[in-house]
């Protein structure tokens, strides 16, 4: 809010770098920082842009509006990203405005730019090492699959200080690639890339100890490399360190603390920080639960093509019982879709084809779906399937074989996977006989006997 009101408070003084007359880049400014305000800032971008287009020339506080934008839609972790570019351009024609009209610039917008140039600085490093020519060539025979002729050509580069050629070095060791795994030397090389100021390698170090791939589970060591990741704007080393302290894994369990490093990497693209904190206003860990929040962070994850951000804000629409979350079968739909290649929510949308829920009730679209998910190894969907064939207004024409048959097959096979709703059907089945299916108390018996044991465990 404090921003906001300093914004408005400097928009006359904003609108006096464009020239009287032009009144178009005037309202496309007042756009902009309404965009901004409201959070929408691809809007806030798009009306920035076509204000320097209008005015043909560059102002510093169209700039630094403009550098907010960026700030909060690049890819940080892609230096090839077209923002990522802008973005750096932008921070350096700013900074170099700064040093030559020290006058003209408001102090605390000075501050807020400087911060942000700490944080593309070491993108700079990593463009300057990725532009090396040893680089260049291990880094196309490794995308060739050449991965020892690849490791010759990083060991090259890395003579020459190339922090970004050590991780690749290590990463190849460590994942088994023309199969050479070596964990000893995994460590060795991002042990030497984190020395190069490569944040990347901190936190794959951290993640190492963490999860104890190739080294004792150390969660103190891990913690010692993650922080330094996570303080040398490393996302992936901020995300682990939010996970450490949400769980209290190294140290003290701090709720307050999880958010604020998801937060952090959040404002750098981290999608895995963004659905963290869903799940933080999902479960009320240290806030109040909150749908509407948690749907806020899911969205922002999903819209970076995020399938399980995408699953879970469909789940918000679909469900009844979210407080804050009107029920919207149409939206729930829409989120399943672009989930894309995911067996749960394949199983939501063919029980939405099921029931007809915001689309016309279609068994045998349901049934397509259930069986992607089933190709998927999700063994909730073979209950599913099963449901469908015992439906009695699921005839055999539409299934093509005696769907009293295949509604045995599917609820056996889930059964035999555990799931108790599939045995309680099966129990139905034999005692009661269904259509074909005669009575059978050996099998009813058995089935009772597999439930009470599962109940059980």
């Amino acid at each position: 809010m404090k921003y906001i009101k300093f914004l408005i408070a400097t928009i006359l003084i904003s609108i006096n770098s464009f020239s009287q007359g032009n009144l178009k880049a005037k309202i496309e400014y007042e756009n902009a920082e309404q965009a901004f305000a409201e959070e929408k800032y691809e809007e806030a971008l798009t009306s920035l842009l076509e204000v320097e287009n209008l005015l043909n020339k560059w102002s510093p506080n169209v700039s630094f509006l403009k550098i907010q934008a960026l700030d909060k839609t690049f890819n940080y972790d892609d230096v090839n990203d077209k923002k990522t570019k802008m973005l750096i351009a932008e921070v350096e024609k700013y900074m170099n405005f700064s040093e030559k009209n020290e006058d003209a610039i408001v102090p605390d917008k000075f501050k807020t730019v400087y911060e942000i140039e700490q944080k593309v600085k070491p993108l700079l490093q990593i463009q300057k090492w990725k532009q090396m020519p040893d680089y260049i060539k291990g880094n196309e025979s490794y995308e060739k699959k050449d991965y020892l002729d690849a490791i010759e050509w990083f060991k090259k580069a890395s003579d020459l200080g190339n922090g970004i050629a050590d991780y690749c070095i290590a990463y190849i060791y460590q994942n088994d690639l023309s199969n050479i795994k070596d964990y000893n030397n995994a460590l060795k090389w991002y042990k030497l890339s984190a020395q190069k100021g490569c944040s990347k390698a901190e936190w794959q170090i951290g993640l190492m100890y963490y999860t104890g791939e190739g080294v004792p589970v150390d969660y103190k060591e891990a913690l010692k490399w993650v922080k330094s990741g996570a303080k040398n704007w490393c996302s992936d080393a901020m995300a682990l360190l939010g996970t450490m302290y949400l769980f209290g894994r190294g140290i003290n369990e701090s709720y307050q603390d999880a958010m604020i490093w998801f937060k952090k990497g959040a404002d750098l693209g981290n999608i895995t920080c963004m659905i963290n904190i869903g799940y933080i206003y999902q479960n009320g860990n240290g806030v109040d639960i909150s749908n509407i929040e948690s749907a806020k962070w899911f969205l922002k994850a999903c819209e970076k093509n995020n399938s399980n951000a995408c699953f879970q804000l469909a789940n918000l629409y679909h469900n009844n019982n979210n407080p804050g979350i009107v029920q919207n079968f149409s939206e729930a739909m829409k989120y399943y879709l672009k989930a894309g290649k995911n067996r749960e929510a394949y199983t939501q949308i063919g029980w939405m084809y099921e029931n007809g829920q915001s689309v016309k009730q279609d068994k045998n679209k349901a049934i397509f779906y259930y069986k992607k998910a089933i190709d998927m190894g999700y063994d909730w969907a073979l209950f599913r399937l099963g449901d469908v064939y015992e439906d009695v207004d699921f005839t055999e024409k539409q299934a093509g074989e005696q769907t009293e048959n295949l509604a045995v097959k599917y609820f056996t096979l889930a059964a035999n996977k555990g799931i108790k709703e599939a045995m309680e059907h099966l129990i139905d089945i034999y005692d009661n006989g269904f259509k074909s299916i005669k009575k059978d108390r050996s099998m009813e018996k058995y089935w009772r006997q597999q439930l009470e044991a599962a109940k059980n465990k």
